[in-house]
């Protein structure tokens, strides 16, 4: 579970600093993440692997890319019973 950790605060901290110019670094760390949280059975990980995804597509100009993974994380922390974090999405979803 550290390792997902540690791959999804990398793709963040990509995204922030880099954004779209570390594309291959970021879609890599994202990605890599994605597979500790699947190994690792963390679960609870992954409506944050589908927020770094719609951020790295706000930042490429992909409007629908951002709300699709967006709604997703919605949906995943609605099955976890995390409803503020669904809350927080779904104003995000509005901007």
């Amino acid at each position: 579970m550290y390792t997902a950790d540690a791959h999804l605060v990398r793709a963040r901290a990509l995204l922030q600093s880099d954004g779209v110019a570390g594309r291959g670094e970021i879609e890599s760390a994202i990605a890599d993440g994605e597979r500790f949280v699947q190994l690792s059975g963390a679960h609870s990980r992954q409506p944050t692997v589908h927020e770094l995804r719609a951020e790295f597509a706000r930042l490429a100009g992909d409007e629908a890319g951002r709300v699709r993974e967006l709604s997703e994380a919605a949906r995943l922390f609605a099955l976890l019973g995390a409803a503020r974090q669904v809350e927080r999405l779904a104003r995000e979803v509005g901007r």
